[in-house]
C-alpha cells in the first residue's frame, strides 16, 4: 500500500520541478549565468551553509521529541543527524575556494529572509506533536539529482566553477544515494493511513514552493550587488568572472 503513496508523492515532487524549470524566472536565471558571473553561485551557496547548519540540529530536535514514541523513527533521525553534522563546512570551504575572504563563521553572508522562513518551519514540524511530517521535506531535498542534474551541470560549465568550488553538490549527490534510500524505507514503514500521507504531501508542497522564494531572493540580491546598490553580500564581490 506504501508504494502507492509513494508513487503519488514522486508524481507531486516531479511536477514541482517542472512548474520550476518552467517559471517566469527560468530566462533571467539563464541570462545570469551566461554573464559568467559567479557571485549568483556564491549568494546560493550561502543559502546552502546556512540551512545546512541547521539541518543536523532539526534532525536531533526530531529524535529527542517527547510526543514521537517510534523507536524506528527516532533512530532514524538521530542517524540522519549524525551524517548530516558538519555538512556546512562544505559549502564554506566551497566559497572560500572561490576567492571569498572567509575568516571566520561570523563572516558568512546572511541567510535570507526565505531561508529562515525555510528553516523555522522544518524545527517547527521536528518539534511537533507529529515530526514524522518532516520527512515530507527531507524526501526531496534528498534526491533532487534526476531533475536538477542537467541544470547543475550547465551552471557549472558556464560559470567554469573549479571543482574545488563544486565540492559540496558533488560530495552530496553520492552522500544522498543512501539518505534519500533511508527516508523512503522510513516514510513506508511509518506511515500506515491516508492522512499521515496527506501530511507528508502537504509538507512537501510547501517546502518546494519556500525553495522557489528562495531562488527569488537569490536573484533579487544578486541583482543588488550586479547594479552596485547596498547588500550584506558585498563580501562576494572578490568573486572574479570568468
Amino acid at each position: 500500500m506504501g508504494d502507492i503513496y509513494l508513487e503519488h508523492l514522486d508524481a507531486l515532487i516531479s511536477a514541482q520541478w517542472q512548474s520550476i524549470f518552467a517559471s517566469a524566472l527560468a530566462p533571467e536565471v539563464e541570462k545570469i549565468l551566461n554573464s559568467k558571473d559567479k557571485r549568483i553561485y556564491a549568494i546560493y551557496m550561502c543559502q546552502v551553509y546556512h540551512y545546512a547548519y541547521h539541518t543536523p540540529r532539526s534532525l536531533a530536535q526530531a529524535a529527542a521529541n517527547l510526543f514521537n514514541e517510534d523507536l524506528r523513527l527516532m533512530h532514524h533521525f538521530l542517524e540522519h543527524a549524525v551524517e548530516e553534522n558538519g555538512h556546512d563546512m562544505m559549502a564554506y570551504h566551497d566559497l572560500k575556494a572561490m576567492g571569498i575572504l572567509l575568516k571566520s563563521r561570523e563572516d558568512m553572508p546572511p541567510s535570507l529572509p526565505s531561508t529562515e522562513i525555510m528553516i523555522a518551519y522544518v524545527k517547527f514540524l521536528s518539534l511537533s506533536k507529529e515530526p514524522f511530517r518532516s520527512l515530507g521535506y527531507h524526501y526531496w531535498i534528498e534526491q533532487p539529482y534526476q531533475y536538477i542534474e542537467t541544470f547543475m551541470q550547465t551552471l557549472c560549465d558556464k560559470l567554469r566553477l573549479e571543482e574545488s568550488q563544486f565540492l559540496f553538490y558533488k560530495n552530496h549527490k553520492r552522500i544522498d544515494a543512501k539518505h534519500g534510500k533511508d527516508v523512503q524505507a522510513i516514510l513506508i514503514d511509518y506511515c500506515k493511513t491516508e492522512q499521515q500521507w496527506e501530511s507528508v504531501y502537504s509538507v512537501t508542497m510547501t517546502t518546494m514552493k519556500q525553495f522557489m522564494n528562495i531562488i527569488i531572493e537569490i536573484i533579487e540580491e544578486y541583482n543588488k550587488l550586479k547594479n552596485g546598490q547596498d547588500s550584506s553580500f558585498k563580501i562576494l564581490n572578490a568573486v572574479v568572472t570568468a
